[in-house]
């Protein structure tokens, strides 16, 4: 998160989170969380009512199968998105299709 278009706000959250929030116009965008799973839903909840006590607009994104749920719980708006794997030789297209099967997730602030 280095030279930045935006400013880029870091957070310490619960006992094991760290967030990198990204200040866009009106919009904390949550580009970055790490943590234990089991804090994450307090996490997100906690940089969503940051953003809202600043009177600012919450955005994430993530392909974590919970993370949808857990917005959802918290009272915001969950919209589906795409993702493009692009393999770049035939041997790696197997890998591409089956990627929700592999151990990662993407999260706002990974760049491929």
């Amino acid at each position: 998160m280095v030279d930045r278009p935006h400013p880029v706000q870091s957070l310490r959250v619960r006992t094991t989170c760290r967030a990198l929030i990204e200040c866009v116009g009106d919009i904390d965008r949550l580009q970055w969380l790490d943590g234990e799973q089991r804090e994450r839903a307090a996490a997100i909840r906690a940089i969503a009512a940051h953003a809202h006590r600043r009177k600012r607009h919450f955005f994430k994104y993530s392909t974590r199968p919970g993370d949808a749920a857990v917005a959802r719980r918290l009272g915001l708006v969950a919209r589906p998105g795409y993702m493009m794997a692009l393999a770049l030789e035939t041997r790696h297209e197997p890998t591409v299709r089956g990627w929700t099967a592999l151990p990662w997730h993407v999260q706002s602030g990974d760049r491929m």
